[in-house]
């Protein structure tokens, strides 16, 4: 159970980074909300 938390959890990070990527916008003004 914990493995596939940590997997979700991983490719939405991965996920999340790409779109600020794409938006032009700092990865650490986006984890902020997390």
């Amino acid at each position: 159970m914990l493995q596939a938390f940590g997997l979700f959890f991983c490719y939405f990070y991965v996920c999340l980074s790409w779109m600020s990527l794409l938006s032009g916008r700092p990865i650490h003004r986006s984890t902020a909300v997390l």
